[in-house]
């Protein structure tokens, strides 16, 4: 899973305000950028190559721009798109630390929205976590990714496609089904998690070796993890709805975010749900080797009672005297013997009966 800093990313004291680095992921992939311009009846893509054709801010109040930018780890890029559209520097900088929980402020004439996106590695089944920030006004929406990944690409072939209601809606719309598709992502990724828990108990079950023990604390620290982001996503849309001085104030997005806020409940509710699954595994582990212990030890108990009398008689004929009972007889080996055989048997019905072996 991938939620620490590394080295390479720790916030270095004693900087500007609003003149830190970018804190995140190192691609190497240029950055890129793209444009969607829309309404109902009008729709236009394009591919920005070059800042003069971002212009700023869109003042036509009939349509809705969509800028992406994907990449920030071109921190002068970054600052001059937040200078043609009046993005506070501080802003600018919340952008750039991607180490920041999902939020929302608002400001006079925009919004920022801190979200985060989830996904899974094919290659290594890792969780993989990327920061995406909206800077959502009137009639546009900036959203900054980390990486190129095509997180929201169905929404992308929405606007196109003339599909659901983006085209009817303002920019606030546009913001909150981003939102919506992140959250989708995190539901995706926990059921996965659910489901290796299931299949992970059922294997603890019939095997307790350390390396089911580890994978289980693996899950489990991915699910604090899972919560950590997903938890204050939810705080982030009861202030989307409550607060009147956003874009979101308005009566028709109401029941969207309150839909919205019931989702990651339930994505809350589940990865709650995981987290008492796997302590009630590692409780089952330790109970399993505890039981698996004593079996062990009830067994080399029950073989150390058996030889205990015959060790006892072996060490009486063992002695070195010249004179002892029986000891001249051509019949005393079997005679002990037999007597050792009939004390074995005889233990081994009483341990039996008792139901110790």
């Amino acid at each position: 899973m991938k939620s620490h800093l590394n080295p390479n990313e720790r916030i270095q004291a004693g900087l500007p305000p609003g003149q830190g680095d970018y804190l995140g992921r190192q691609t190497g992939a240029e950055v890129r950028m793209k444009k969607f311009r829309y309404n109902f009846s009008f729709f236009e893509e394009t591919d920005i190559k070059d800042l003069s054709e971002l212009g700023g801010r869109n003042q036509d109040q009939d349509t809705t721009e969509w800028i992406i930018v994907e990449g920030l780890h071109d921190t002068h890029l970054i600052a001059e798109v937040c200078k043609k559209f009046g993005i506070h520097m501080l802003v600018k900088e919340d952008i750039l630390n991607t180490h920041h929980r999902p939020k929302i402020e608002s400001f006079a004439e925009y919004d920022l929205i801190v979200l985060k996106t989830i996904s899974l590695d094919q290659d290594t089944s890792e969780i993989m976590l990327e920061q995406v920030s909206l800077v959502v006004g009137k009639g546009f929406v900036i959203s900054f990714q980390e990486t190129n990944e095509s997180h929201f690409e169905q929404i992308r072939d929405r606007i196109r496609n003339l599909k659901g209601k983006v085209r009817e809606m303002k920019s606030n719309y546009l913001a909150y089904i981003i939102f919506d598709v992140a959250v989708d992502k995190c539901h995706t990724i926990v059921e996965e998690v659910s489901l290796r828990i299931d299949a992970m108990e059922r294997k603890l079950i019939e095997d307790t070796d350390k390396s089911v023990l580890q994978r289980v604390y693996e899950m489990k620290r991915e699910l604090n993890f899972l919560r950590q982001v997903v938890w204050p996503m939810r705080e982030t849309v009861l202030d989307m709805d409550r607060q009147d001085d956003n874009q979101f104030a308005e009566n028709s997005l109401d029941i969207y975010l309150r839909d919205l806020y019931d989702h990651i409940t339930r994505i809350v509710d589940t990865i709650d749900s995981c987290r008492e699954t796997t302590s009630g595994m590692i409780d089952l582990y330790l109970s399993s080797s505890s039981i698996r212990m004593n079996e062990e030890l009830k067994f080399l108990t029950v073989i150390s009672a058996i030889f205990i009398p015959i060790t006892f008689i072996t060490g009486i004929y063992g002695m070195n005297f010249e004179k002892m009972p029986g000891i001249q007889s051509n019949w005393s080996f079997f005679a002990v013997f037999g007597i050792m055989a009939i004390l074995v048997i005889v233990q081994l019905y009483w341990f039996r009966r008792k139901k110790w072996i």
